[in-house]
């Protein structure tokens, strides 16, 4: 099953934007791997694939890589660019990342004021402060803004701001991390933006439900640097500098329009093997819904999910609570072990739960595709149910076997269940789709899944078994030289049972968000 050919793939990219990812200290050299793929296999261009000969077929390519375009479609300089054509072969699009969606004003839509500008300050060759390393020891006031003082057992603790916004361990600081945040943020808005654009129509919400009309062929933005689903509002975590799933949602909710010209529903799914807390906690909304009507105690704001509320009220009594606009579903590996830190978010939510639109799947080790196809209805049966209009899928490759990171995964891209069938389902939908890159730490399965994904997104299916072409990163795909992933030898641990669980729990709650969307 792959989209229609009508549909219309927006994909984000820049030569600038590549340069910076390939510097993120747990992925350096990733970026290269994964677009070099996409561009030897000819997905983006008008021929036939990688076997389309080097004079003809390539609209969409220079011999440095793609030709992307502004974010507008306008036929104007891309910052940082010196190509500005439009790659619009079998309705394909490479897009800049429109800079003006990265400025520290847009970040600060929803990151702390403090963080981003620490964040965007400039570094060394070494990645750390320029100010603080210049007189580090300076008790005259030089380089204070990199310290702070905190309260513990009634003294004061002098504290370096980099370990205050987790830019230490696994987030160190590194020379282009300002240019990173703001690209890789602008490019995630910038393909919510494409989304937009390409739905937009001049109707009204009418009064009552509206039935929901026959599915178009619906827009497709991919972003595979993006997916930084961790990064928390005034805090770096888990590889994450910056939240940009987060900006990018805030934007469908802010700016995109639901059918009938209501406010738009947004569904962020996440396929990562690890919980995407940070997008999780992000819209965690504060309505509190204790039974299946409406519950009794109610935190609201003015925002789609409680993201950036100046001022909250309670009330209480049973008036009706407007749903929110955000519903979150992380599908992820669980282990009292595992990043990050288990929370009550990050659990099978009980039938009754608040909390029906921040859900998880937590899953046992070595989650084959035979345990994500056994879940899969219960993600179904909640799209149904909130009945999104956009949809933000993290698709990250860390679960598929040989990864050093995840470790516990056993996914495939292959079979039902698998990566391809999962991105399949999702895009049978019929939904405007921004699909997300995300964890990945064995860099050719990673771009050697994200290729198959890709290619079923533009209509021009690959089998797996097929060789990769030869291009510079071609030695990373030893020894097999395909675009197979091996499959995992590890027992799946996931029990019958424990499926039945999640799908009765799930049955439960989708009934429940059925009656509130109402």
């Amino acid at each position: 099953m792959t989209s229609p050919p009508s549909a219309q793939v927006a994909y984000i990219w820049s030569r600038e934007l590549q340069r910076v990812a390939d510097e993120l200290p747990a992925n350096v050299g990733r970026s290269s791997i994964v677009h070099d793929l996409v561009r030897a296999l000819g997905l983006l261009d008008g021929g036939d694939g990688p076997d389309a000969g080097e004079g003809g077929g390539r609209a969409g390519l220079s011999a440095e890589g793609f030709n992307p375009v502004s974010a507008t479609g306008k036929n104007e300089p891309v910052a940082g660019e010196s190509e500005r054509h439009v790659a619009q072969a079998r309705g394909v699009v490479v897009l800049a990342p429109e800079e003006t969606l990265g400025t520290p004003d847009n970040l600060k839509r929803y990151h702390d004021a403090d963080y981003v500008d620490y964040l965007l300050r400039p570094r060394n060759r070494g990645g750390e402060d320029d100010e603080y390393h210049k007189n580090p020891d300076d008790s005259s006031g030089s380089g204070s803004d990199d310290l702070h003082y905190s309260l513990r057992d009634g003294r004061a603790r002098k504290r370096l701001k980099s370990s205050t916004h987790g830019l230490e361990h696994d987030c160190p600081p590194f020379p282009s991390l300002a240019r990173y945040a703001s690209l890789v943020a602008a490019g995630t808005v910038t393909a919510c933006r494409f989304l937009i654009n390409s739905t937009r129509t001049a109707s009204a919400c009418p009064d009552g439900p509206t039935p929901t009309p026959p599915a178009p062929a619906a827009p497709v933005a991919v972003h595979l640097d993006g997916g930084r689903h961790h990064a928390a509002r005034a805090r770096a975590s888990g590889f994450c500098y910056v939240a940009d799933a987060v900006l990018g949602i805030m934007h469908l909710a802010r700016a995109g329009q639901g059918r009938g010209g209501c406010r738009p529903r947004v569904m962020y799914l996440d396929l990562d093997l690890h919980y995407g807390d940070g997008v999780a906690q992000a819209f965690h909304s504060g309505v509190r819904f204790d039974d299946a009507a409406r519950g009794a105690d109610v935190d609201e704001d003015e925002s789609a999910n409680g993201v950036g509320a100046q001022s909250k009220r309670k009330s209480k009594g049973a008036a009706k609570k407007r749903a929110p606009q955000v519903l979150t579903l992380s599908v992820h590996h669980s282990s009292p072990v595992f990043f990050p830190p288990t929370t009550p978010l990050s659990t099978l939510p009980a039938p009754d739960t608040a909390s029906p639109f921040s859900l998880s799947i937590p899953l046992r080790a070595y989650a084959s595709p035979a345990t994500y196809y056994a879940v899969w209805p219960s993600v179904e049966r909640v799209r149904a149910a909130f009945d999104p209009d956009y949809v933000v899928l993290q698709l990250g490759a860390d679960g598929l076997p040989a990864d050093h990171i995840g470790r516990f995964g056993a996914w495939h891209t292959e079979r039902e269940g698998g990566m391809r069938w999962c991105v399949q389902q999702v895009r049978a939908w019929g939904l405007p789709l921004c699909v997300m890159g995300g964890g990945g730490y064995d860099h050719a399965n990673t771009a050697r899944a994200w290729a198959l994904v890709l290619s079923d997104l533009v209509d021009r299916p690959l089998d797996a078994t097929m060789d990769v072409p030869d291009h510079e990163h071609y030695p990373h795909y030893a020894p097999s030289y395909t675009l197979e992933v091996a499959e995992s030898t590890a027992a799946d641990e996931n029990p019958e049972a424990y499926m039945q669980e999640i799908d009765d729990t799930f049955k439960a709650i989708a009934e429940r968000i059925k009656r509130i969307v109402a």
